[in-house]
């Protein structure tokens, strides 16, 4: 399943969400995440 949520890195101030687009500046950061389940039967 793929979840998508309605967040927004550079909108959101209640969030501490790091967005490269609102920081104008390069941090270096990099952030992601791949999640894969076999089922077995």
């Amino acid at each position: 399943d793929i979840v998508c949520l309605n967040l927004c890195t550079y909108c959101s101030k209640d969030k501490k969400l790091y967005s490269y687009r609102k920081e104008e500046e390069s941090h270096g950061r990099l952030f992601s995440f791949v999640f894969i389940h076999e089922f077995k039967e």
